[in-house]
């Protein structure tokens, strides 16, 4: 009897020994369940704030065109005595890693002549190239960083008459770089005027070319 008792014990620990690490094994299976459970909830809520963040930016890139759309259909309008030429421009102030092609600055009017016929705009002036190292951006952050570029510009009102306290340098093509719209009020004729254009390079993924262009106009 008392051996019988005895293997039905070790037998009773054996289970128990078992029980306890088949819960424990599903102990952890929970714990790592809960732990994917959690993630998948905190990259929702990640992807949500990008969301938003894309519709936000999508909302002002709407507003600049319809902006944009306007100051180019102005600046196409004769204006009697209306006019403004750039006299000259500084070196670019860059942030880290971005290099300027010194060659490129200047007046290229002639490069582009006939875009420049389809605007009613007498001249055009390149305030700089910036070049830009491209590679992978990250939907949460890390390489996608914008780049500040300052450009500081001197440009004459050698038209007729005095610019209106409404003129304003606007964009009238490509990306606004956080510069839609810059505000220049009333200069008189043949008095000139500084500008500081504070602007942001969006990182790429890819390389390529993109070019952004205002015109000094009546808002």
């Amino acid at each position: 009897v008392a051996e019988e008792a005895n293997k039905r014990a070790s037998i009773a620990d054996d289970l128990t020994t078992t029980i306890r690490a088949e819960l424990e094994q599903a102990s952890m299976k929970i714990c790592a369940h809960e732990h994917h459970v959690s993630q998948l909830l905190t990259d929702n809520s990640q992807l949500k704030e990008e969301l938003e963040r894309v519709r936000a930016e999508a909302h002002k890139a709407a507003e600049c065109v319809v902006a944009a759309e306007e100051a180019l259909t102005k600046s196409a309008q004769p204006q009697s005595g209306y006019s403004a030429r750039v006299v000259s421009s500084d070196a670019l102030l860059l942030g880290v890693e971005a290099e300027e092609e010194v060659a490129a600055r200047g007046d290229v009017t002639a490069e582009l002549g006939s875009e420049l016929a389809d605007v009613s705009v007498k001249q055009a002036y390149r305030l700089g190239r910036v070049q830009l190292p491209a590679g992978p951006i990250s939907l949460f952050g890390g390489t996608g960083a914008a780049t500040p570029v300052c450009a500081s510009v001197t440009i004459e009102n050698d038209g007729k008459v005095t610019w209106p306290a409404t003129t304003v340098l606007a964009l009238v093509d490509g990306a606004p770089l956080n510069l839609p719209l810059l505000q220049l009020g009333p200069v008189d004729s043949g008095e000139t005027a500084k500008l500081e254009l504070d602007v942001s390079l969006p990182a790429r993924a890819e390389a390529g070319a993109t070019r952004s262009s205002w015109v000094v106009t009546d808002a």
